[in-house]
This record gives structure tokens, C-alpha cells and sequence, in this order.
């Protein structure tokens, strides 16, 4: 009997012992990793700033529309400029975070020649260029190397100050007129004490505004119907960059990827609907 008792404490012995021995392996193993992956982070990318928040962890707050509710959090947490991770920089690069005043100033004025050496931004990176147009179609935006550059030129004499101001374009004078419009509507709406879509008035005055630029006079469009346009195409940019495989699922009835290029389709057809007759009528002329 007492010779069962003792083989009995030397076997539970042995148990713990063997839990004991595996949880320091199971540390240790932890521990290394997370070391390796750290040193692997640094030497797959030096010239980055540090990590901040992962790729999922940003696309969570983007779908929760909390993005600046977590600035000043990530910047008191990461820093004042961190990098978030793509999971694929063939589809998406790497996202740097700054919020440096100076560094800022540095990058957005100094260095914002943007599409060619010796530029610091590589957003625009083949990928993102294709998805893009895929998206809203051919335009500076969507585009690289020469065939961007001489679309820049020939667009950029008329952004010129002198020549977006000038009396004779009246473009001020609409700017002004569509921003008196959109505080009279909240004017009122404060007055009544009623619930009003700002989204709906800053796109109505926005793409009032655009559309003049374009065009030359004011145009009549549904400014619901371009908010949701707008929102759907900036949706499928999003949805493409993120979904390998969406240039095959979207022939797949009722997928995501297939509700996705419906929305598109119908985006494209309430821009053509504005748009189309305008740019047919220069043509023409």
C-alpha cells in the first residue's frame, strides 16, 4: 500500500514537472518568435517607420468610420509616425502615418513632385494605377510615368490660380454662390431645429462647383443619387485592392465581387447621365 502511494506522488511528480517543462518551452518558443519577427520586420524594412496598428486592425476602423476618432490614440500609442502593414505590397503598399507638423510641411510642399524620382510617395504604384481606373476610368489619377506627366501638363495651365479666378470664367463667383447656398440651408435647418443630410448639401455645392469648372455653366443633377454614385466607386476601389481574386468572382452571381461591379455600372450611369450629353456637345462643337 504504501508502496502504491509513493509510485503515485512520483507519477503526479513527473506530470507537473512535464507541464511545467512545456509551458518554459512554449515561453521561450513565444518569445523567440516575437524577437525574430521584430529583427525580420527591421531588416524586410529599414527604411519604414516603426510598426503602428495591423492592416486588419485599419480596415476594422475603416469600416466602423472611426478613423478619426483613433488618431490622437494611435498617434499617443505609435508615435508621431508609424507604418501599417499591407499584407500584399504588390496590391496595396505600405501605409506611413505622419503627424509631424514639420515632417508634413516637408513631404506635402518640398517633396509633393509625387509621380517621379526623386519622390517620396509611391502610392501610385502600377496596381493602384489599374485599380483606379478600373474604378472611376482613364484620368491623372490613374495614372504613371509619361502618360501621366504630359495629361499633367496640359491640365495644369488650367488650374493655374490666375486662370481658376479670372472674372471671366465666373467660377469664383459660383464657388461663392454655392457656399452662401450651403450655410443658408444650414441656417435654416438650425432655426428649425430639424435633421438635415450634409453629406447631401457639401455634394450637392461640390460637385455644383466641379461640374462649372468642366463645363462652363451649371448644370441639374440629383445630388443624392452623385453622393451614392461617389460612395459605391470609392467602395469598389477599395474592395478590388483588397480582393485578389475579385476579377474572377465578380462573373459569380450574387458574390460580393459581382454586387460590387453592379454598383459600379450603376455609379457610372448616373455620372454618364450628367456628364455624357456635355462632353458630346464639345465634340461636336
Amino acid at each position: 500500500m504504501k508502496s502504491s502511494s509513493i509510485d503515485y506522488d512520483v507519477r503526479a511528480l513527473v506530470k507537473i514537472g512535464a507541464v511545467a517543462l512545456a509551458g518554459v518551452a512554449s515561453f521561450t518558443y513565444l518569445r523567440h518568435r516575437r524577437k525574430s519577427k521584430r529583427r525580420h520586420d527591421t531588416e524586410d524594412f529599414p527604411n519604414l517607420p516603426p510598426p503602428g496598428p495591423t492592416f486588419q486592425e485599419y480596415l476594422e476602423v475603416l469600416k466602423q468610420k472611426r478613423g478619426t476618432e483613433l488618431q490622437e490614440e494611435w498617434n499617443i500609442k505609435y508615435g508621431p509616425c508609424f507604418t501599417i502593414r499591407s499584407p500584399s505590397t504588390l496590391l496595396i503598399p505600405n501605409i506611413v502615418v505622419v503627424a509631424d507638423p514639420p515632417t508634413v510641411r516637408e513631404l506635402t510642399i518640398k517633396q509633393a513632385n509625387m509621380y517621379r524620382d526623386p519622390s517620396r510617395f509611391t502610392t501610385r504604384s502600377p496596381a493602384f494605377a489599374a485599380a483606379t481606373r478600373n474604378a472611376v476610368g482613364t484620368s491623372v489619377t490613374g495614372l504613371v510615368g509619361e502618360e501621366w506627366r504630359w495629361r499633367k501638363d496640359a491640365l495644369i495651365r488650367e488650374f493655374h490660380r490666375s486662370r481658376l479666378l479670372s472674372d471671366d470664367r465666373g467660377l469664383l463667383d459660383v464657388m461663392i454662390r454655392e457656399g452662401k447656398r450651403l450655410c443658408d440651408d444650414l441656417d435654416v435647418a438650425s432655426e428649425r431645429d430639424e435633421a438635415v443630410a450634409v453629406d447631401v448639401l457639401t455634394t450637392r455645392a461640390a460637385v455644383g462647383v466641379v461640374l462649372f469648372f468642366l463645363f462652363g455653366r451649371r448644370l441639374d443633377f440629383d445630388p443624392e443619387e452623385m453622393r451614392d454614385a461617389a460612395k459605391d466607386l470609392l467602395d469598389y476601389l477599395g474592395f478590388q485592392l483588397g480582393n485578389p481574386l475579385h476579377f474572377v468572382l465578380k462573373y459569380l452571381p450574387f458574390s460580393q465581387s459581382w454586387d460590387a461591379e453592379r454598383k459600379k455600372r450603376r455609379a457610372w450611369a448616373v455620372v454618364d447621365k450628367i456628364v455624357r450629353p456635355e462632353i458630346e456637345q464639345l465634340v461636336a462643337e
